[in-house]
């Protein structure tokens, strides 16, 4: 049976953007709004007992409201852990609530038009790993030779007014707009197994047979982040890159 969590998180601004948009929860840690990213990553052990949360919050928005949203996001998502009782699934749902409501409050409160934040989490206990998102920041089961992916994709199938589809689901949508529904999934786990969260700072950068192919030869997970980082800055580096491994042991 499964004890504990080993995880490694890094964030990285790139190769092009000036400033992070990207933010995350590992150990009770996340950045502030203005931040230069991760100088050196973010790596331990957590029980599994203690039902241990990790999250990847990628912010939109200009004039730094991206960052704005993902700190609140994550800020938010630190409270919702403390304050918020009941099996995971409730209590992450409950969380993207209360990351919605921190977010348009805080536009509504700055005369702010638009702003937002992806959000991709898992919440582990000794049985199961609790899957949820909003948007499209994805994450993923590790297989021997493959990447599965677990969250849900929430975006327009054909958007005409970009090259990348439109978000359909994030943080920041106002209740009179429509009702934001974040996806959750319970999966089983065992010893061994691999997951990652990820920005799309990577999944753009790098196929996904390449991050499987990096992650399964890389001799432990803090080698396979490193690893990854720099195939995404290798390959353009064009958007923030936020990573989490964390594997059941």
């Amino acid at each position: 049976m499964a004890n504990n969590i080993r995880y490694v998180c890094c964030c990285h601004t790139g190769r092009v953007r000036k400033n992070n948009q990207d933010n995350f929860f590992v150990d009770w840690k996340y950045l502030y709004s203005e931040n230069y990213a991760l100088e050196e990553p973010i790596s331990g052990f957590h029980s599994i007992a203690d039902k241990p949360a990790y999250a990847v919050f990628d912010g939109m928005g200009g004039e730094k409201h991206g960052e704005i949203a993902s700190f609140i996001s994550a800020f938010t998502f630190s409270k919702a852990l403390k304050t918020v009782s009941g099996d995971p699934a409730t209590v992450l749902n409950n969380a993207c609530y209360m990351m919605n409501d921190a977010v348009c409050d805080f536009m509504r409160d700055n005369s702010i038009r638009s702003m937002g934040s992806t959000a991709a989490i898992l919440m582990f206990d000794p049985q199961f790993v609790t899957v949820c998102n909003l948007g499209d920041s994805g994450i993923f089961r590790v297989n021997e030779s493959s990447l599965l992916k677990v969250s849900t994709d929430h975006v327009e199938s054909n958007s005409a007014f970009s090259s990348k589809p439109m978000l359909t689901q994030f943080v920041g949508i106002p209740k009179e707009e429509y009702l934001i529904e974040p996806s959750i999934r319970i999966l089983s786990h065992s010893v061994g197994d691999r997951f990652l969260i990820c920005s799309d700072g990577l999944t753009d950068m790098v196929k996904e047979a390449d991050i499987a192919a990096i992650i399964n030869s890389a001799p432990d997970i803090d080698v396979a982040a490193d690893l990854l980082l720099n195939e995404a800055l290798k390959r353009g580096g064009y958007d923030n890159t936020t990573i989490i491994i964390c594997e059941v042991c």
